[in-house]
């Protein structure tokens, strides 16, 4: 075992092992306490990080599944005549990103993205974001649109709706997407 003066100490987290030595014996104490305190108010601060994460997680109600189908006659942004486009969804405070395709202005995503809500009927509005990406400078819009989706709260429980949407502040461009709103089954 080893021997510390009574100006030293050790932190030890895990399998690594700090030692300390203070300027004085008070110091030492001031350090511990300082310490001390300080782990305290760490663990406070995750505990009750986790304690939002269960409320939150209680407090949903379902999930909204958007699938972006495909893009159509959408502007092009590259130097090619085409654009590698994808999709920034929003909702809230939350994102979702589709796969960007290649080299192409009618592009075909079928990806499912999903988005955990707290209420039916969803009382915000989607925003669909269509970007080009481009590898060496920042990624070019190519057009957006809203979806007001209090259309949800005559709409089953699963069941899919197939919207058409023109995108907005571009010259061309359409999206289909299917929304289904899920009841929370825990």
């Amino acid at each position: 075992m080893l021997t510390l003066a009574e100006d030293e100490f050790q932190l030890v987290h895990r399998t690594e092992v700090i030692e300390l030595k203070a300027p004085s014996v008070a110091d030492k104490e001031k350090w511990v306490v300082m310490l001390d305190t300080a782990i305290n108010n760490y663990f406070s601060v995750e505990q009750q990080k986790q304690r939002a994460k269960i409320k939150k997680f209680s407090e949903i109600a379902g999930h909204l599944e958007i699938l972006v189908v495909q893009g159509s006659n959408l502007a092009s942004r590259d130097a090619n005549g085409l654009s590698d486009p994808f999709c920034i969804l929003e909702l809230l405070d939350e994102q979702r990103e589709t796969n960007c395709i290649e080299k192409t202005l009618n592009p075909v995503w079928e990806q499912r993205l999903s988005f955990a809500v707290v209420e039916k009927p969803i009382k915000t509005k989607l925003r669909i974001r269509v970007f080009d990406r481009d590898q060496y400078s920042s990624d070019d819009e190519i057009g957006d649109c809203d979806v007001d989706l209090a259309f949800l709260k005559d709409l089953p429980d699963k069941e899919e709706r197939e919207l058409t949407l023109k995108l907005e502040n571009v010259e061309s461009g359409q999206l289909v997407i299917k929304v289904c709103y899920r009841v929370a089954d825990f």
